[in-house]
């Protein structure tokens, strides 16, 4: 029993990003999704990355978000409504850029293998000391370490694709709109809480914003000196 409740626990808070989806779908009857194959999408993706997808799925939903899955050589793109309808073209090109970079970088994989690695040394805790507190305490920490994990191939995913946008202005942009929607808009604040069980934060957004900002300065220095 104790070894059920730390691996429960411990996946929940180490993947609540993607918990959080299906509760959603579960709990709001509207929410659809369908296969897309549209060609100037995914000829971006391939132009730019090298990765061919046949399709990707469109998640009805307005709040904006992108989502990549999938096994080694199965990508699977998800991407919001709200996004598709509301983002600039350079918004976008960023939005496609980072989650294809999720799947370049091989992001899936690793944290498969992490988690892997962080749920054996939970049971073998556990196999040394069979509490239920500490069942509960493994699931905390360790969950939380996978977050953090998580949250370190987020930052991967945004030097991918700060390196191939064509415009880093597409990326301030959507950091401002995210902090906007999801932080100032519901009056959340990065607690410690939030930056510990949470994947995405205002402060990522807001360090996405800082980083274009540098690429503008550095991609206008260079094309000066062109001249």
């Amino acid at each position: 029993m104790n070894y059920t409740v730390f691996i429960v626990l411990f996946l929940i808070i180490a993947n609540r990003h993607v918990v959080e989806h299906l509760l959603e779908r579960l709990w709001r009857d509207k929410i659809t999704n369908y296969k897309s194959d549209d060609k100037k999408i995914l000829d971006l993706i391939y132009l730019k990355t090298g990765l061919r997808l046949p399709h990707f799925w469109v998640y009805d939903t307005h709040d904006f978000w992108g989502l990549m899955a999938g096994i080694p050589g199965r990508p699977q793109m998800f991407l919001s409504t709200y996004a598709l309808n509301n983002f600039s073209d350079d918004e976008l090109d960023w939005l496609l850029l980072h989650e294809s970079g999720h799947y370049v970088l091989g992001h899936t994989v690793k944290e498969t293998i992490y988690q892997g690695i962080l749920i054996a040394v939970g049971v073998f805790a556990l196999s040394q000391f069979n509490s239920i507190y500490l069942a509960l305490a493994l699931g905390l920490l360790l969950g939380v370490m996978g977050v953090q994990m998580g949250k370190h191939h987020e930052y991967e995913a945004e030097m991918y694709a700060l390196s191939r946008v064509t415009n880093p202005q597409g990326m301030i942009h959507s950091g401002e709109r995210g902090v906007r929607k999801w932080y100032k808009k519901r009056g959340i604040a990065d607690s410690l809480l939030r930056k510990l069980f949470n994947r995405w934060e205002a402060t990522m957004h807001y360090h996405r914003i800082g980083m274009a900002k540098h690429e503008l300065k550095i991609r206008k220095y260079r094309a000066r000196n062109r001249l």
